[in-house]
């Protein structure tokens, strides 16, 4: 009996999981078209269907969850690592700077005391030259003593010892010149000894320079190499971020119906300000996915709604300054951040816009036109430095979404699924699939570059 009861349990859950499996490969790929259905009218004809898609939707936000668990946690270690090389560049840094401060002392020293040491030896040249003169001129011959022959020249007593006073300061002058000679001749070799030494300190020094330098250069290249895989990284998270679906019908009653709404003749512009490129679309300068585009500013410069429509995501509450590494933001890493489904020349598109100032965000359903100010420049989640990131995403012509009934915008947010890629992928291997120069169909990326100009 237990034998039965056990089969008829494992029976049971054979066929639970098989028909949740069922259900995952029929929704896998349809969910624009559930959506639809679960969000229309035939929802509750179709009540059974709808809850097992709820439940698929749920079971894959927990799936993301933990895939986005494990990206924070390589990000974690690899944001760790790259402080730790940094702190160690710093510092190899700091003594580079200090020895080279020490070869500029010593340099200096050394030509101040090559000078003391010409100068010091010329006089030292002259002083012998005049001593040596003197010897010659006092021993013209090597049988009499010159001073003895002076003092026997007196013609009186007081000739004398006027004679013998003269000899006196004669020989204290010589001693006086004999003692300074010597003095200049021990500072001589003094000052050649210190130079000796300065100039092996010198060159000692330069190798410890070209030691340093050689270390910091390694380490400089590791430090890139973690920086890009730190870049790879976070661009993964913001990938599986971005497949996150957001609460999609607390979105569209925060939007509510916006009706028509005029299409913008062109683009403006996104910042209210001075601005220049720091990095570029689809790959960054040091490698790894970038798929907009950075626009550099000052923190405070007014962020501006590029074209007509409304707000269908804002975030707000990550501190203006992040850092590299840092996963604050819905789409993780992107910092506060607002999305936007805009209208121009009769096109749809979709624009994220991150690395907000904290507390400028607009807010989820503002109706916007171009030129108004929907945030702030900041630096965001990850960042280096202050600058907006934008994305633009081609959602196709209004003609193809509007209705008698409904606009275009009001149409595609009843069909969004809330994906924050707008449904065009930020995987590896896919996102460059899903860029308007190789796809013709929407949803595609565009380049911002071609939109905005320099």
């Amino acid at each position: 009996m237990k034998n039965i009861v056990k089969l008829l349990f494992i029976i049971g859950c054979l066929i639970l999981f098989n028909i949740n499996t069922i259900y995952a490969v029929e929704f896998e790929g349809n969910e624009a078209h559930y959506n639809n259905l679960c969000a229309s009218l035939e929802a509750e004809a179709n009540k059974a269907i709808c809850s097992d898609y709820m439940n698929y939707l749920q079971q894959k936000r927990s799936n993301f969850n933990q895939r986005i668990e494990e990206v924070k946690k390589q990000l974690a270690q690899a944001e760790n690592n790259s402080k730790t090389f940094q702190i160690e560049i710093n510092r190899l840094q700091a003594e580079i700077d200090a020895l080279n401060e020490r070869i500029n002392i010593l340099t200096k020293n050394i030509d101040e005391l090559t000078a003391e040491i010409d100068k010091n030896q010329k006089e030292v040249d002259a002083i012998r030259s005049k001593v040596l003169k003197r010897m010659v001129n006092m021993q013209p011959s090597m049988r009499f003593n010159p001073y003895i022959d002076f003092l026997m020249g007196a013609k009186n007593f007081n000739d004398l010892i006027s004679r013998s006073n003269g000899i006196k300061a004669i020989m204290s002058h010589d001693y006086n010149t004999n003692q300074k000679l010597d003095e200049l001749v021990k500072k001589l070799n003094s000052d050649k000894l210190k130079l000796e030494k300065d100039k092996k300190d010198l060159d000692d020094s330069k190798l410890q320079i070209i030691n340093h330098q050689e270390d910091l250069i390694i380490k400089k290249a590791v430090f890139d190499e973690l920086v890009i895989e730190l870049k790879k990284n976070q661009e993964d998270l913001m990938s599986q971020g971005a497949q996150l679906i957001a609460d999609i019908n607390s979105i569209r009653n925060s939007i509510g119906k916006v009706g028509k709404m005029p299409t913008a003749a062109g683009w403006g512009s996104v910042i209210g300000g001075n601005w220049y490129y720091t990095s570029g679309t689809w790959y960054y300068d040091t490698g790894g996915r970038h798929l907009g585009v950075d626009f550099g500013a000052s923190v405070g410069t007014d962020i501006l709604a590029p074209a007509n429509g409304v707000v269908v995501q804002s975030y707000n509450g990550c501190d203006t300054y992040g850092w590299l590494g840092n996963s604050c933001g819905m789409l993780q890493g992107l910092g506060n951040q607002v999305r936007l489904v805009v209208t121009v020349n009769g096109s749809l598109y979709g624009i994220t816009i991150g690395h907000m100032k904290l507390d400028t965000p607009i807010s989820v359903g503002t109706q916007v036109y171009t030129g108004e100010k929907i945030g702030e420049v900041g630096s965001s989640g990850s960042s280096t430095g202050p600058h907006a990131h934008v994305e633009i995403v081609y959602l196709g012509e209004e003609s193809y979404w509007q209705d008698d009934e409904n606009s275009a915008i009001d149409n595609y947010i009843s069909s969004w699924d809330g994906h924050l890629s707008f449904g065009a992928a930020r995987y590896s291997g896919e996102f460059l699939d899903f860029a308007c120069e190789n796809k013709s169909t929407a949803p595609c990326r565009l380049r911002p570059e071609t939109i905005f100009g320099s």
